[in-house]
């Protein structure tokens, strides 16, 4: 009874670790695709503005080689090195985030194995409990055996008890009747070697 209530109540425990399990893996798994997919348009907001600095680039080396007196070689390195920064920092945003996307990942991978880890230890757990429900019950078995030849041994010793008070007191009853005969036989002989002087 124990046994079945234990099993049931561990099942249920099991059945709600598994549970959450899954629900926490399907927020993880959804926070990885938006993550993934945050990481794309960044990606193509970073490549479409490479483009059209490039443009913007060529465009202005045309006009620079057309009117060379508005544009000098200082504005065009200034510009080109504004770019570049711009770049190299919407780089490390793309950069920052892949690494971001990459240690949830990371950490995903790591809660499944986790889950996993407790799926087979719950698994484990299960065979050894049923394994030994096994031994329980044949120890319980044991015991109620034991429990009963104990009563009947107990029974066994108070008729012992009995049949030797009865035999005790039925060798009295002997030892009294044959003193009594061996009395009675010696009166009478008595009397009768008596008689049998006197005459």
């Amino acid at each position: 009874m124990f046994l079945a209530n234990w099993e049931l109540e561990f099942r249920h425990y099991k059945l709600q670790i598994l549970s959450q399990q899954r629900l926490q893996t399907d927020r993880l798994k959804t926070s990885f695709r938006t993550q993934l997919e945050r990481y794309g348009h960044i990606q193509k907001r970073v490549s479409e503005q490479l483009k059209s600095d490039d443009l913007k680039t060529h465009s202005r080396t045309n006009t620079f080689n057309e009117e060379p007196d508005t544009w000098s070689d200082e504005a065009n390195l200034l510009e080109q090195n504004r770019r570049r920064e711009q770049l190299q920092q919407q780089q490390l945003m793309v950069e920052d985030e892949l690494s971001t996307a990459r240690e949830r990942e990371e950490r995903i991978r790591q809660l499944e194995s986790d889950i996993l880890d407790v799926n087979e230890i719950f698994k484990e757990l299960g065979t050894m409990v049923y394994e030994q429900g096994d031994a329980i019950d044949s120890i319980e078995t044991n015991i109620i055996t034991a429990a009963d030849n104990v009563e009947s041994g107990n029974q066994q010793l108070n008729a012992a008890a009995s049949y030797q008070r009865s035999y005790r007191k039925k060798l009295c009853v002997l030892a009294i009747i044959l003193f009594l005969v061996l009395a009675a036989v010696g009166i009478i002989l008595g009397v009768e070697l008596g008689g049998k002087k006197s005459k």
